[in-house]
This record gives C-alpha cells, sequence and structure tokens, in this order.
C-alpha cells in the first residue's frame, strides 16, 4: 500500500475569509508563496453548499485580476470533514481578512458651462481598492448643499459662488473621500453687480467731462458772436 500524496491544506474557515468579499491583497500573497512547488488545496465547511467550489475559484480569480498577480496551483478538498493525517501540512494566514478601502489616485474634475440654469457633471475620478459605491457632495464656496448626485443644476444663489464636489468610494474594507474637485465660478452676483457699477459710474464721469466741453464750446461761440456784433457796429458808425 502507497503513502498517501502529500497535501498542502488552506483552512478558509479560520482564516476567517469570506469568499462574499472582496480579498485582500496580502492574501493573494500568500496564496501564491504557498503554491509555487505544488497544488495548495483549499477547504471550508461551506464546500457543500451550491456552487461553492467554483464560487471559490471565481472570487480567488477575480482578486488575482485585481492584484495583477500570477496564476496560481489551488484545488478544493473533498467535500466532508478537513482532510487530516501525516501527509497533510496545514498553512495558516493571519493578514487582513478584508480588502482594503478605496485609494483615490485621480481627483474627480466637474464640467459644464459656468452659467445660472446650467448643468454640471463630475466624475468619479479614478481609484485603488476596487469601489463598489460612490457618493456626490456639492459645495457652493466651500458651503455644502443639497445636491448629492453626479450632476449639479446652477442656481441664481449660485452666481459669484465657486462650485465644486466630492466623491466618497466605498468597498467592504471602507470608505474614502477624495480632495474636492476643480472649482467652476458662476458669473454674477455681488462682484458682477460691483463691476457693473464701476462701469456704470466711469460712464457718467465721460458723460459729465461731455457736458461740461459741449458747454464751453457754446460759451466759446456766444463770444465770437458777440465779438462780431461789436465789429459791425463800430463800422457802422465810422461809415
Amino acid at each position: 500500500m502507497s503513502d498517501p500524496v502529500p497535501m498542502t491544506l488552506f483552512d478558509l474557515d479560520a482564516a476567517g475569509l469570506d469568499p462574499t468579499q472582496p480579498a485582500p491583497p496580502e492574501f493573494i500573497q500568500f496564496l501564491y508563496d504557498n503554491s509555487r512547488s505544488s497544488y495548495l488545496t483549499l477547504w471550508s465547511a461551506r464546500l457543500g453548499e451550491p456552487d461553492m467550489p467554483s464560487k471559490i475559484q471565481s472570487w480567488i480569480s477575480d482578486a488575482l485580476a485585481v492584484y495583477h498577480a500570477r496564476a496560481l496551483q489551488t484545488q478544493m478538498a473533498p467535500v466532508g470533514d478537513k482532510p487530516a493525517g501525516s501527509n497533510v501540512t496545514e498553512v495558516t494566514y493571519s493578514g487582513p481578512t478584508a480588502a482594503p478601502a478605496p485609494v483615490n489616485v485621480d481627483v474627480p474634475q466637474v464640467s459644464g458651462t459656468a452659467a445660472v440654469g446650467s448643468t454640471l457633471t463630475c466624475t468619479m475620478g479614478n481609484w485603488d481598492g476596487v469601489p463598489t459605491s460612490y457618493e456626490y457632495a456639492w459645495a457652493s464656496d466651500g458651503a455644502a448643499n443639497s445636491a448629492t448626485g453626479s450632476t449639479y443644476n446652477v442656481l441664481e444663489d449660485d452666481a459669484g459662488k465657486s462650485i465644486t464636489c466630492v466623491v466618497t468610494a466605498t468597498n467592504a474594507g471602507g470608505s474614502t473621500a477624495a480632495p474636492p474637485s476643480n472649482a467652476v465660478l458662476i458669473p454674477g452676483g455681488a462682484a458682477h453687480a460691483s463691476a457693473a457699477r464701476t462701469s456704470s459710474t466711469h460712464g457718467t464721469s465721460s458723460s459729465t467731462h461731455g457736458t461740461s466741453r459741449s458747454a464751453d464750446e457754446r460759451s466759446g461761440d456766444d463770444t465770437k458772436v458777440s465779438g462780431a456784433a461789436s465789429t459791425q457796429r463800430t463800422t457802422s458808425r465810422n461809415t
């Protein structure tokens, strides 16, 4: 009778890993380190559930794709009790059991027409950590407003203010808020009115100067007419 084939066994349940949650990169590295020379046999009390072996394989394959890891040599243990015996070498994992919270790579950007009544759009940005959801929060001059979608309708109250957006990404490991987006200044408001008043004041000053010049010119014309009349009277008396 031949000796049993040596087996390197890993207990998913003892490690606290859940195949329904994203796998952390440390776990993928662990699998790779323990499957380079032979198959690493995976075991869980849930292997008897429908399609659970294929779900676990998909879970690992998805994690490999996310972290760009190399192919692993893994297999599922037989359904039932955990294999034991002198031929079984069990390895343990003590690292994180969930993927880390998302990490922002590129800050979200706001685009659109900067005008009251227009619609602005905020991108989600680029992230590491495979976010499963995103939340949007808009602000006017840094003060949060009630808008929460990826688009924002510019209101009359936004005139003269800068509009920004903050995106928060979430996965099984937690949530992370990206830095505020670029600011879009909406024309109008107090600043616009001040500029208009300044322009109007300059125009009035120019008009006043024009009126003064016109009065001076009329005064000169009257002087010329009076002089001409005096000359005519003098000539008449001499005659």
